[in-house]
């Protein structure tokens, strides 16, 4: 009884560091979109700045 609990428990930790992993990904995808928002709003101000 004792050692399913711990199996359960185990399957918990690993379960929720597969989460904490997936979150890392989605952080680093959305400071890649941040940076590429970034550069484009500055690629405008450039642009205006030539151009303007």
């Amino acid at each position: 009884m004792v050692d399913d609990s711990v199996a359960f428990v185990g399957e918990i930790v690993e379960w929720l560091g597969d989460v904490v992993a997936f979150v890392g990904e989605i952080v680093e995808w959305l400071g890649d979109v941040v940076a590429l928002a970034d550069e484009i709003v500055e690629g405008g101000r450039r642009f205006r700045r030539a151009w303007g």
